[in-house]
């Protein structure tokens, strides 16, 4: 029977399940029939997350597993948490992210759960393959940028005439890695002195009551501490909230230590605004020096990755990217100088993510290498 399965966190608010409601989108624009099963309470305590009401979705929720394929939109060290008869007499492929240079022991050994791995980019493809014998196939997601959009500066207590940057982040992430602090730095280089013409926008998606997040949050508040023109926004927002405020602001900044993907940035471009990134990882997927503004960095050594393991021997040695401040700083000062500049990139940046990730160009690809798997592997099981 053509169609998949979709299993994941499709109700999510965070980016693994925004990765779902994009993949389901491409599903939707090549016409291909797919099924909806949320296993986020098998993997989590969900009252812990924010939920998504997708009423499409919704009504293709569904714990049958009627197609003979599973598209598992989770990261690879989720799969042994759901539920064993999901991956029952079905080809299952895992669908998701990984960040680190070199993927971990613990999490190859997860592969016995899947047939097939498809990495939404070739950073992730790369580190995959070198470890995983299934078939590891590169597999963009789409980029959805719906429309029209509306500035929520004054909603936001935001200057309404400053230039602003934003860069954005979840706590439940490493903060390490999304490296906030880099931003700021980069920030207070270009613009010494505090001014009305310019603002650093930092939204921080925080869990209150985990005192853990709350902690680093605070941290990074005194960091920030005397620079009035650093704006930090905390609210719980809808889906269409943040895109109005990626597009209420003028660029945005990402001084990454390693990305998977980096949807905010792709979203940003998306939207016509230049963005400020590592060159680094996962966004080098559709970041160029035509694009965007590319910042120089250097490889160190990565110490988060005894964090995701605790108490047990990790091999091998990780590396991410550290931004050069003074790069950065520079490329701040610019897209606010030069406006030929600012407009050539955000042109180009809007034209490259509207025409390579479209639902239907994804969708696409989707559908033909379903057929791929359909007519070589599963009439020959």
């Amino acid at each position: 029977m053509k169609g998949v399965n979709l299993v994941g966190w499709p109700f999510l608010k965070a980016g693994i399940g925004e990765h779902f409601r994009n993949v389901a989108s491409g599903f939707d624009s090549a016409d291909f029939d797919y099924s909806v099963t949320d296993t986020l309470e098998q993997c989590f305590n969900s009252t812990e997350f924010f939920k998504n009401d997708d009423f499409k979705l919704k009504s293709k929720s569904s714990n049958l597993n009627s197609f003979d394929i599973n598209i598992l939109n989770l990261n690879l060290n989720h799969l042994p948490r759901i539920n064993k008869n999901i991956y029952n007499n079905k080809y299952n492929i895992c669908y998701g992210y990984y960040e680190l240079s070199e993927l971990l022991e613990q999490f190859a050994d997860y592969e016995s759960y899947i047939d097939e791995y498809w990495a939404p980019t070739a950073f992730i493809q790369k580190v995959i393959s070198r470890k995983l014998t299934v078939p590891v196939v590169h597999m963009p997601i789409p980029i959805n940028i719906t429309g029209p959009r509306k500035s929520i500066r004054k909603k936001l207590n935001l200057p309404e005439k400053a230039f602003l940057y934003l860069t954005s982040f979840d706590m439940r992430s490493l903060i390490e890695r999304k490296n906030p602090h880099a931003a700021i730095d980069s920030y207070i280089s270009a613009f010494k002195q505090v001014s009305a013409n310019t603002g650093l926008v930092i939204k921080v998606s925080l869990k209150d009551g985990v005192a853990s997040q709350v902690n680093e949050f605070l941290s990074l508040k005194e960091y920030a501490k005397g620079r009035e023109d650093i704006h930090f926004i905390t609210n719980i927002m809808e889906r269409e909230e943040i895109l109005d405020l990626i597009n209420s602001c003028d660029s945005y900044i990402s001084l990454h230590r390693a990305e998977g993907l980096g949807l905010g940035m792709a979203e940003a471009m998306g939207m016509g605004k230049p963005v400020i990134a590592t060159a680094y990882s996962g966004n080098m997927e559709f970041m160029t020096s035509f694009n965007s503004c590319l910042v120089d960095y250097r490889l160190i050594k990565d110490p988060t990755h005894e964090k995701m393991l605790p108490n047990q021997d990790v091999v091998g040695d990780f590396f991410w990217a550290d931004a050069d401040i003074e790069s950065a700083s520079y490329l701040i000062r610019k897209v606010f100088i030069d406006n030929d500049f600012r407009l050539q990139i955000s042109k180009s940046a809007r034209n490259d993510i509207l025409f390579n990730y479209s639902s239907e160009k994804i969708g696409f690809q989707y559908e033909r290498r379903l057929d791929i798997i359909r007519r070589k592997i599963l009439n020959n099981r």
